[in-house]
């Protein structure tokens, strides 16, 4: 088996993306850190998405046996809330909280076992090249709602990053509140009920030539009333290796700093995948 991985930190302080690759079990992942609205950082000036999504990898990297991932995943989200609460938390609100997305697949003799959370993504490559989606964005229908309130204030005459993060500042609020409820979407973040939200799943490795894992710091932007093609994207990502697809990617979100022409909320947003190629 081959092995290509990226990481690269976006516009941010840190790069709060992480990747998890074990040192001597079939085990690899990506982590998406989600920091707190209320910008906790410590005294080493890390965040709360830095600090959960390190946390979420040290753990995967350092097990000593595979176990049913929804186990291994409790654990790690039991140890987001420890260091919460050591970092003196206030656990009650969803705010507070630090949180991050994962992707994270085994590779068995003759399967792949995967568990997801948030946006990160998992595909299939076949060796007829058909690609197959095996999680799905659980932020897309909330964002799209954001993203539409983004569309109007370009159509109103806001052409400024700066003033179009304003008019969707309540809307982040009410998304952030909707972590790991049954109208919203699952993060590890601690909450109890996070695990409850997770997605899991196992396919058999027939035909299987790629693993393709990513954080949505990977997703190529899309203009107004453009569709996303997942399968392109995956082909894109195979054919240019990670890096260069994440160096023509900054390059075109470099092109739209305002996220004008193509809207998003970020810039540029950190970047990690990983290629696995059985």
């Amino acid at each position: 088996m081959r092995m290509e991985t990226f990481t690269s930190k976006g516009i941010g302080y840190l790069n709060e993306d992480a990747l998890i690759v074990h040192p001597t079990l079939p085990l690899y992942g990506v982590v998406d850190g989600v920091t707190s609205l209320h910008g906790f950082m410590n005294d080493l000036k890390q965040t709360g998405g830095y600090l959960a999504s390190t946390t979420i990898a040290r753990y995967f990297t350092q097990i000593h046996r595979l176990i049913p991932l929804q186990e291994h995943i409790s654990t790690a989200n039991l140890l987001i809330r420890l260091h919460m609460q050591e970092a003196g938390i206030d656990l009650s609100s969803k705010q507070n909280l630090w949180g991050a997305a994962v992707g994270i697949v085994t590779i068995e003799k003759n399967g792949i076992s995967y568990a997801q959370t948030g946006d990160c993504m998992i595909f299939a490559v076949y060796e007829n090249d058909n690609v197959r989606i095996l999680t799905r964005p659980q932020v897309e229908v909330l964002e799209e709602h954001t993203l539409q309130k983004w569309r109007e204030g370009i159509e109103n005459g806001l052409l400024s990053h700066t003033e179009l993060s304003l008019i969707i500042r309540d809307l982040i609020i009410q998304n952030r509140e909707l972590q790991n409820e049954p109208h919203g979407y699952g993060v590890l973040n601690g909450e109890k009920q996070a695990i409850e939200y997770v997605e899991y799943g196992r396919i058999n490795r027939a035909g299987v030539k790629h693993v393709v894992i990513i954080t949505d710091g990977l997703f190529w932007p899309l203009a107004n009333q453009e569709k996303r093609d997942w399968s392109r994207m995956v082909h894109k990502i195979i054919e240019m290796g990670l890096e260069n697809y994440a160096k023509a990617l900054t390059k075109l979100e470099g092109s739209d700093p305002e996220c004008v022409k193509y809207p998003r909320f970020k810039t540029s947003d950190d970047k990690t995948g990983i290629i696995l190629t059985l």
